[in-house]
């Protein structure tokens, strides 16, 4: 296989810092600089070999299989682009072209030349599976990914090995319609066929690592027409697969390697397993970087989007790690559902990981003046207005000599004023680091969609909704942008009966509808003139967007490691909701709270990267402590999935955590039926936002400070004005700080917001997720 043309390479990636050396090396003007530091570079050098010489005995090969012509059901645009994404991220992470395979039926531009090994039917899928089995050997690392459709079809009569008698299916090319002969869909791959593959690789002893950017459950009901956002499922109906009986189990359903191919003791290799999406949700595809304008953007699928975006921001992360940082892309791209999935060996360090302080460093090339060029974009996590602190690639652990701010930025490459002192010699090449990154607080709304076609109820709308875009005030200052119905935007607005209801950005009404939709749906009553729509819709607007930023902020904040602000969480399963692994009915009133200052033995703990499942009369429990040096004060928030922030009250009698003392434990008892009305209450998915602030000084010691004005009523999903005469400590100058402040005083007109990430110290966040579920 080729290596990638100067097309590709527009996103090809320099992930260690030797190899820009040895570039700087070969750059004959530059000789006489580098010979001044021979010791240094042959030692950074040696550092490398160290770092890649251990994985030199085994090999490492990938499988690619990027579907997207389907005749059955929609076809996909996204997975070309995720197949050349991918291929882009193994190279850089080492993996030599020969011994990555792609099978895909299309390519795109950009990527004209990746070399393709054949069409994505069974047939070669099958056998190139078959090859990774016939070559594994000990301590090879196979890597395989599949883009594109999934299903469903009822196992084979005598067989019962899935807890919902379903086989999850993987389209190919070539699929075709169910052949009730042999009670299957016609050349389907079956989840057990790729189970059967990964369990005879480890037998040989090699890991492996499989991703799956597709999902296997049936259709939600859309809310809006067509737009960036497409589905990779095909409804079971379409191939002409027969209606059965059965409710889905919640647990075991939708992983399409099965169960018992997962951690069999017996086997010598390792296994580590990421899927876009928990069993019964719909891995989506979406226009990405959601920084760039509509028409600069590449559909991609959320998981392998964000994956290769931590992959290359994280090179020296393990998988649990990686899996983390793209939770906290998914928030970033502010994207609601569904929620990927993650198991396995995830303690591991991932594919390629080397040096971590090597693979942050992006390589400039002076273009003329104080222009450069980067060799890192918005995938790397820049941003228009991030700074960069730069080094001699011959001096890597000196000071740094110059500072850069971006100035225009794309996928892969940025355009960087760099400035020195006057009299510093600069050479043509040098190596950069992101000392601070932005954060984007616009957000997009779609121009109003009437279902029932009511051009009046539209046209008024629109006249609220360019009140709104014109008026500050009428917003509570966030900053918004309008779009087109048809181009990608954060939120939608859809007209219906007389109200107007503020959707996601794929237009999905919330999973679980209630009699009356404004209980479990944002909206607002178009009232009597535009003015008092836009006083309306500019509220709800305001609030469903403070808390998606506070998210995004958030999120961007709980990536940093090391952090010594421990927040663990654990889940107290009701009676009912834990005897079975079926939907949860029960819908009485729920036993009183017992436990509220101590986590019961009988709680299951939650990792980071889950999202748990919470029902009806379930308790979560939050246990926080302070770790550091410093005091804290803390602050817990709750945001919904239609965008009401909660503060945990009971923090506020004493939001001070000092240094050592013992774990604090907030209960929270979950209410997911409401009595009163008979219907579901809010739910889908929520998070718990947990920020602890450090304090030094005398002054910042005196007063405890919180965030407690993030908050609000959640009465009609609406917030109250912002409190403007509430300000920060004066203390208070982190960046970090400044824009969480920010965000609650409603000072977000500003496009974005700049986080300091040398002074992220003091900020420690944590991000939590809930997928809550109503009983059925």
């Amino acid at each position: 296989m080729n290596h990638p043309n100067q097309d590709d390479r527009n996103i090809h990636v320099l992930t260690s810092a030797s190899v820009s050396m040895i570039h700087y090396v070969l750059d004959r003007q530059d000789v006489a600089m580098c010979l001044r530091s021979t010791t240094k570079i042959f030692s950074a050098i040696a550092a490398c070999f160290l770092v890649t010489g251990t994985a030199a005995s085994a090999e490492t090969r990938a499988l690619l299989v990027g579907v997207s012509g389907y005749t059955f059901g929609r076809p996909l645009t996204g997975p070309p682009n995720d197949i050349a994404l991918m291929h882009s991220v193994l190279l850089g992470r080492g993996v030599a072209a020969d011994n990555i395979t792609v099978l895909a039926d299309k390519l795109p531009d950009w990527a004209s030349g990746l070399k393709v090994s054949g069409l994505p039917t069974r047939a070669l899928i099958m056998a190139e599976l078959e090859q990774l089995v016939e070559r594994a050997r000990p301590a090879d690392v196979i890597h395989i990914q599949f883009s594109g459709h999934g299903s469903q079809q009822p196992e084979p009569p005598g067989r019962s090995q899935e807890p919902d008698q379903l086989d999850e299916i993987f389209l190919p090319l070539d699929v075709g319609p169910w052949e009730a002969a042999q009670a299957s869909v016609q050349n389907a791959i079956i989840d057990d066929e790729i189970a059967d593959v990964v369990r005879r690789i480890r037998q040989k002893g090699a890991f492996v690592w499989i991703i799956f950017d597709s999902c296997h459950s049936a259709t939600m009901t859309r809310g809006a027409g067509e737009n960036d956002v497409a589905t990779r499922s095909v409804d079971p109906s379409l191939l002409g697969v027969p209606a059965r009986v059965g409710t889905r189990s919640s647990e075991g359903a939708g992983r399409l390697i099965g169960r018992d191919a997962e951690f069999d003791g017996d086997l010598a290799g390792g296994f580590v397993a990421f899927f876009a999406s928990q069993p019964d949700q719909q891995a989506k595809e979406f226009l990405h970087p959601t920084d760039l304008l509509a028409a600069e953007r590449r559909q991609h699928g959320a998981l392998t989007y964000n994956l290769a975006t931590a992959m290359l921001q994280h090179p020296g992360a393990t998988y649990r790690e990686l899996a983390v940082a793209v939770l906290a892309g998914y928030d970033r791209s502010r994207q609601t559902m569904p929620t990927p999935y993650f198991e396995g060996e995830l303690d591991r360090p991932a594919l390629g990981a080397g040096s971590e302080n090597s693979g942050r460093q992006l390589l400039a090339e002076q273009i003329a003046g104080e222009r450069w060029e980067l060799s890192g974009g918005l995938l790397h996590g820049l941003a228009v207005g991030s700074e960069l602190s730069f080094r001699l690639p011959s001096e890597l652990f000196a000071a740094p000599v110059a500072t850069g701010i971006v100035e225009t930025v794309e996928l892969s490459r940025a355009v960087v004023t760099i400035r020195a002192d006057p009299g510093t010699f600069l050479p043509r090449r040098l190596l950069g680091e992101i000392r601070s990154t932005v954060v984007s607080t616009r957000t997009t709304i779609a121009e109003p969609f009437s279902a029932d076609g009511n051009e009046e109820e539209q046209s008024h709308a629109r006249a609220a909704l360019g009140r709104i875009l014109a008026t500050p005030s009428a917003r509570d200052g966030v900053a918004l942008e309008m779009a087109a119905p048809s181009q990608p935007a954060d939120l939608r607005l859809r007209i219906e009966a007389g109200r107007i209801w503020i959707l996601n950005e794929a237009g999905d009404w919330p999973r679980h509808q209630s009699s009356r939709r404004a209980q479990t749906t944002p909206s607002v009553r178009i009232g009597d003139t535009a003015e008092v729509t836009a006083r309306n819709l500019g509220s709800a607007i305001a609030s469903i967007t403070r808390a998606r930023n506070l998210v995004r902020i958030a999120s961007h904040l709980s990536a940093a490691r090391d952090s010594t602000l421990l927040v663990s969480s654990y889940v107290l399963r009701d009676e009912q909701s834990n005897s079975s692994t079926q939907p949860v009915t029960d819908r009485r009133d729920c036993p009183p709270l017992t436990a509220r200052d101590t986590v019961p033995a009988q709680s299951i703990g939650v990792a980071a990267i889950e999202t748990p499942r919470i029902h009806h009369c379930d308790v979560v429990y939050l246990s926080v402590q302070n770790q550091g040096e410093h005091p804290m004060d803390l602050t817990v928030l709750h945001v919904d999935e239609v965008g009401c922030i909660s503060y945990l009250r009971r923090i506020s009698e004493d939001p001070r955590l000092h240094p050592n003392q013992p774990a604090r434990v907030v209960a929270v008892p979950y209410r997911t039926w409401n009595l009163r009305r008979n219907e579901p209450s809010s739910t889908g998915l929520e998070r718990f936002v947990v920020i602890g602030i450090e304090r030094r000084s005398v002054d910042e010691l005196h007063t405890p400070f919180t965030f407690d004005f993030l908050a609000g009523s959640c009465a009609e999903r609406r917030m109250p004005p912002t409190r403007s005469s509430i300000t920060p400590p004066a203390s208070a100058s982190d960046r970090a700080i400044d824009a969480l402040f920010d965000l609650g005083m409603g000072r977000s007109g500003l496009r974005n917001g700049t986080l300091q990430r040398t002074a992220l110290s003091r900020a420690h966040v944590a991000v939590l997720r809930l997928d809550v579920r109503a009983p059925e």
